[in-house]
């Protein structure tokens, strides 16, 4: 990480300063020095203050370069609605009483803009998460791909009871070799000798003996309780691993390999000519152009609908992509058909919607309904 060397006055916070990721600096500036250099971004001339590490490639909050914006001076309605603040609390902050006084600000500040924009309807929702739970919330804008907190605290006590036991690959199949035999050995002495049992001698003991009657009863119980616990708990993982198998994920990937083209203009001109030299590969069976695929981050914007002649307006993710995709991955339509390179109308205002959308707005069939 660098910046503000040899004494040199820090622009960081002044407009039209950027600061790179280490990638991204020596990308577009290799060789020789990053700070002091001038990038040029959409006809605007931006000059590097800092160079920070690249981002774990799993990090939700994915960052090529950060570019100084000052947002005081300007309406919160010139820009799109896809902007986070992040605060920095001085002590652990309070988030639900903190959550509560969000409305409070959304009645004084963003509701009398909407009003005046004829949306009385319509209101914002602010909600404040820390930003350590940021990998496992969902429905947020440029949502990543999340997590499941609870599938991490299991596999991660099965990792660490796994590295601390038995240390390296060697012991770890030593151990998955011995298992079944400990199992086996562990669980079928107790079954032979409990089968030596006379159930209702083992639960009232000898005839005329009480003492310990009642801890018996309640180990064998116990014991028997468990072992059906163990047995249901087996058929369960048994049914979500045969689920996990076999589940339709309706997208068929076998065979496909993604490639992202960087966000460079130079590069992205040369495009055609690289999908092309693709094209005329024999072992390339079908090729497919597109843009806001996971892999790149979901691209999501406010779109207005109409149900019953109603406007809403509500938050969807958009893929761009051309006639090939969807016979590529084998994913059926159930209504309705594919885009056509035919009709130039498709490429300009026609939409591909799936069937969550329109449970959401309430269509029927959603053929022929509007999104703007």
């Amino acid at each position: 990480m660098s910046g503000n060397r040899n004494g040199s006055p820090d622009r960081s916070g002044q407009p039209h300063s950027i600061v790179l990721t280490r990638s991204a600096a020596n990308y577009y500036l290799s060789p020789g020095p990053v700070l002091g250099r001038t990038l040029v971004a959409d006809g605007e001339i931006y000059h590097v203050t800092g160079v920070i590490q690249d981002r774990p490639a799993n990090s939700d909050l994915r960052i090529d370069a950060l570019v100084s914006k000052d947002f005081s001076s300007v309406a919160w309605t010139d820009f799109d609605v896809d902007v986070y603040t992040f605060l920095l609390f001085r002590t652990a902050p309070d988030l639900q009483r903190f959550n509560r006084r969000l409305p409070g600000l959304t009645t004084k500040y963003t509701q009398p803009e909407l009003d005046r924009q004829g949306i009385k309807e319509y209101h914002f929702n602010f909600e404040a998460e820390k930003l350590t739970d940021v990998h496992f919330s969902k429905g947020k804008l440029a949502d990543e791909p999340k997590g499941n907190r609870q599938f991490l605290a299991i596999f991660s006590a099965l990792a660490l009871s796994t590295r601390l036991s038995f240390g390296g690959w060697q012991m770890a199949l030593l151990a998955l070799l011995l298992f079944p035999a400990t199992t086996l050995l562990a669980g079928g002495y107790p079954a032979f000798v409990l089968s030596r049992f006379s159930p209702v001698k083992a639960l009232k003991g000898p005839s005329g003996q009480t003492k310990g009657v009642g801890l018996r009863k309640l180990l064998t119980v116990t014991q028997f309780a468990i072992a059906l616990a163990m047995l249901a708990g087996t058929v369960v993982i048994y049914q979500q691993m045969q689920f996990i198998a076999h589940k339709d994920l309706v997208a068929d990937r076998s065979g496909i390999v993604c490639i992202t083209l960087p966000a460079d203009s130079a590069i992205r001109a040369a495009a055609p000519a690289f999908i092309q030299a693709l094209r005329q590969e024999s072992s390339i069976q079908d090729i497919s152009v597109g843009s806001g695929l996971p892999a790149e981050g979901v691209q999501m914007a406010s779109t207005t609908g109409y149900t019953a002649g109603k406007q809403r307006i509500i938050m969807l993710n958009y893929f761009f992509i051309d006639p090939q995709l969807l016979p590529m991955l084998h994913i059926p339509l159930v209504a309705g058909r594919n885009f056509s390179d035919s009709l130039q109308t498709d490429k300009q205002t026609a939409f591909i919607v799936n069937q969550a959308l329109v449970h959401t707005m309430g269509w029927k069939s959603g053929l022929g309904e509007s999104l703007e």
